[in-house]
């Protein structure tokens, strides 16, 4: 960018979603200002976007999707997830690829592996270069659905698909499957059906076989985006299934789901995550002491509250199964004028506190105000009188604001708000534009609810 004039400039760049899956993905933006002083000039690395890209990408339906950049409404650039369309022929048993290939092609490796079989490292097999294009090995089983791919260290990153190697393929309409590979033959809808099913089965269930089978899985194909695959997608729609998940699994692969389609951990109920860490531990108690036990739930703990700021749900879980003493913050949450007195603070500000009312580092969202009134006016008046009462003139705050207020009241009473079906960009949205409020209020609200409403579970070890 070049600012040759005497004058401070402000340049915009707007990142855009394109997604043909999805009619909608234009909605999906994030602007960005650069502002350049007189007589100057910048270099603005892709690199520098690269959250905001990933972010965008986390929405998209299918890896077609592609992130416009766009330069004061004029200029353009496009970034894809990978740099070659590609081509089955089932005829000549080949995998063609789209656009100009590399010199030498040597370089780029394709791997498959059969949807239709329990995942193992040893069912993956090398595709090889030959005349035309990369063809399946002689000695690979004829028939069914082959998912293909880039190595992890190919040159060249191509548009993973399916390769059907049978006359025709019988769609499959059975309601339940035990394993996640019986489901490749189902529709795309009724797939991503049965496999939360399943998900949710899971969620209690840390033996079953199909948490191995997702973790080798994983290894074998961390490399693609995470939504190549149809697993994943279902698995991000069963609540029970993610807590099971943040329980088997280290924290990179968390990170990777949480990036790969903007997880928010804040909509998973209280009472779910409560059954399942007593689930975990059933499991663990199985196979070592208490003693390891605990210590593997109370590392899960600090895990939860460190990586998602859930200090509230740590908290509630150290008190109901670990039989911990609750803190001191905890315990003085359930009294109404110390969280009331608290939250005047945080949003008209206070002695030594801006408040939100104050912030000024940039404009206010504004996403899904009406639907987030409509869900503040159905909660409980004594979680509605706690807030103190927002000027008419500061009304546009609000969603921001009241945002955390009905996600905390939620996740202790999750059959009354329909926030689940809000756009998850639009909340994604209002949290970023100040997390640390958001964070702090949820916490205190989700406290003050979990203390004071009743009908709240308590399961024990």
């Amino acid at each position: 960018l070049n600012n040759m004039s005497a004058a401070v400039q402000v340049h915009h760049i707007t990142l855009t979603l394109n997604d043909i899956h999805n009619r909608e993905s234009s909605a999906f933006t994030i602007d960005k200002q650069i502002q350049l002083g007189p007589f100057s000039n910048i270099e603005i690395p892709l690199t520098k976007y690269r959250s905001a890209i990933e972010r965008l990408l986390s929405f998209a339906r299918a890896i077609d999707a592609v992130v416009r950049i766009q330069h004061n409404k004029g200029t353009s650039i496009y970034v894809s997830q990978y740099t070659h369309q590609t081509r089955y022929d089932q005829s000549s048993n080949l995998v063609t690829l789209g656009g100009t290939v590399p010199e030498d092609a040597n370089d780029i490796r394709i791997r498959a592996f059969p949807l239709s079989e329990r995942f193992t490292t040893e069912k993956l097999v090398d595709l090889e270069l030959g005349e035309g294009g990369w063809r399946f090995p002689a000695n690979c089983p004829e028939g069914g659905k082959w998912f293909f791919f880039s190595g992890a260290e190919s040159t060249a990153s191509i548009r993973s698909s399916v390769a059907s190697r049978a006359e025709s393929i019988e769609v499959d309409t059975r309601e339940a499957v035990d394993e996640l590979h019986e489901a490749s033959n189902h529709s795309f809808d009724n797939r991503q059906a049965v496999l939360t099913d399943l998900f949710d089965r899971m969620g209690i269930d840390f033996e079953n076989v199909n948490w191995a089978t997702l973790d080798l899985l994983y290894k074998g194909t961390k490399h693609l985006p995470l939504n190549a695959l149809d697993v994943w997608k279902a698995l991000i729609s069963s609540n029970k299934g993610l807590v099971a998940f943040f329980l088997r699994f280290d924290s990179i692969p968390i990170a990777a789901l949480s990036r790969a389609f903007s997880v928010n951990w804040h909509l998973i109920p209280i009472a779910t995550w409560l059954e399942g860490f007593q689930a975990f531990h059933t499991y663990l108690a199985h196979s070592t002491s208490d003693a390891v036990a605990k210590l593997v739930l109370t590392a899960k703990i600090q895990e939860l509250e460190s990586s998602f700021s859930l200090i509230s749900v740590g908290q509630i879980i150290r008190t109901n199964l670990l039989g911990e003493a609750a803190s001191q913050e905890f315990s003085a949450s359930g009294n109404a004028l110390l969280v009331k007195y608290g939250l005047s603070g945080t949003i008209l500000g206070g002695v030594g506190q801006s408040g939100l009312l104050h912030q000024t580092k940039e404009k206010f969202p504004i996403y899904l105000s009406q639907e987030i009134l409509t869900a503040f006016g159905r909660l409980p008046a004594s979680v509605r009188n706690l807030l103190p009462d927002i000027p008419s003139n500061f009304g546009y705050i609000r969603p921001v604001a009241y945002l955390p207020i009905v996600l905390a009241y939620q996740s202790v009473c999750p059959s009354i708000l329909p926030v689940a079906d809000w756009d998850s960009h639009k909340v994604i949205q209002l949290i970023d534009f100040d997390t640390d409020y958001f964070n702090q209020i949820l916490n205190l609200i989700q406290s003050y609810c979990w203390s004071t409403l009743a009908n709240q579970p308590t399961p024990t070890l």
